[in-house]
């Protein structure tokens, strides 16, 4: 029994340590998806071969190649699992996978996908809210939002960051999609000027909250009744404390 039983360990401990990094499992939502509607892609580029996320360990791992997508479901419910193990505490990492969820919310044509999207929005923005202060913020409309996020996307240090940043904080953001791509510049940024959990501007995670909260609401009209409940359980919990948040301050 002890061999056997070692085995089992082994391999379920090869399994852990091999898991497909969350950032990975992204990109690889990405790649199984068209670009310019969201539709189910085959072949698709991605960074390990599509078994890897079923658990076959004999699939090579950490090789990037162009795969079929046999079923493209299931894979991508595997990916999305993979995707809810970031980091919350990471600003760059939540920040990007919040815009790719908001991607999937609003696209994706499988209502379990888009579950599933407004679950890992959901626990994003209730994380900045509790560790990084991130509250709604009273939008001024006489700010030129086109030439904020252009501002965003361009900065090359902190002081061309924080000057957009105050710009795009108080901006009235109009959609989703202008949301998704501040979210993305958001992320990359962080990336840049390497900030970390508590040490970040919470204008940038209040900015996101307002994003996400939008995202949520436009999901309550969801057309699957499991989508729009889940949507409306995450937005109507975190709105009321991103507002006491706000009066807090």
């Amino acid at each position: 029994m002890m061999p056997r039983l070692v085995s089992v360990l082994l391999l379920l401990t090869l399994a852990f340590s091999c898991a497909v990094p969350p950032m990975d499992a992204v990109r690889d939502l990405a790649a199984i998806h068209t670009e310019d509607d969201w539709r189910p892609r085959s072949p698709a580029q991605m960074s390990v071969a599509p078994a890897y996320y079923f658990g076959d360990l004999t699939a090579v791992a950490e090789r990037a190649g162009s795969y079929t997508v046999e079923d493209h479901r299931a894979l991508e419910k595997e990916i999305l699992e993979r995707i809810a193990t970031v980091d919350v505490s990471d600003p760059a990492e939540s920040l990007e996978v919040s815009a790719w969820m908001m991607v999937a919310l609003l696209q994706d044509n499988h209502a379990p996908a888009r579950k599933r999207a407004a679950e890992i929005l959901g626990r994003n923005a209730g994380n900045w809210i509790v560790t990084e202060d991130a509250r709604l913020r009273t939008a001024n409309p006489d700010i030129n939002l086109v030439a904020a996020l252009r501002g965003l996307e361009s900065a090359e240090d902190r002081m061309s960051f924080d000057l957009a940043l105050s710009q795009i904080g108080s901006a009235s953001i109009p959609d989703a999609v202008t949301g998704i791509r501040i979210l993305t510049a958001l992320g990359r940024k962080a990336i840049d000027f390497t900030y970390s959990s508590g040490e970040g501007d919470d204008r940038i995670f209040s900015t996101a909250l307002g994003i996400v909260l939008m995202g949520l609401e436009q999901g309550r009209n969801d057309a699957d009744a499991e989508v729009s409940e889940t949507c409306v359980y995450w937005h109507d919990l975190l709105l009321p404390r991103a507002q006491e948040a706000a009066v807090s301050r």
